[in-house]
């Protein structure tokens, strides 16, 4: 047995000098004092227990209560967003990109270089 770095033996010889100073009558007063102090204590810890309970089970309740799925059709933001517009002078995906229906290839036009980094077939630098 070990209690704050002392033995049996020492706490032994502590109680002896406490009976001998206090006598039977003080010993048995202070045990009642210490007795129900630890029970003071221990019911002051309990209710500090089911308050911090009582808190995190309001939180927990208030929390389950706001949905964090949008209805069907919602668009779920952030309080004080705002929608963001398309900018004007950038083309729609659908015009981005033209391609001439003549049916010649990259090739016959002479486009073939530009995209590879080479030359054209007739020598030329590109």
């Amino acid at each position: 047995m070990n209690f704050m770095g002392m033995g049996a033996p020492e706490l032994i010889v502590i109680g002896l000098i406490a009976f001998l100073l206090f006598g039977a009558k003080g010993m048995q007063d202070g045990v009642k004092t210490v007795g129900k102090a630890v029970r003071d204590l221990k019911g002051q810890g309990n209710e500090f227990k089911k308050i911090v309970q009582e808190a995190v089970d309001a939180a927990d309740a208030e929390a389950n209560s706001i949905s964090a799925v949008p209805p069907d059709g919602a668009v779920a933001r952030p309080t004080g967003a705002r929608p963001v517009e398309p900018k004007s002078d950038a083309p729609s995906p659908a015009t981005a990109v033209t391609v001439p229906e003549t049916g010649s290839s990259p090739a016959s036009s002479g486009l073939a270089g530009a995209a590879t980094g080479s030359s054209p077939a007739d020598g030329r630098p590109a």
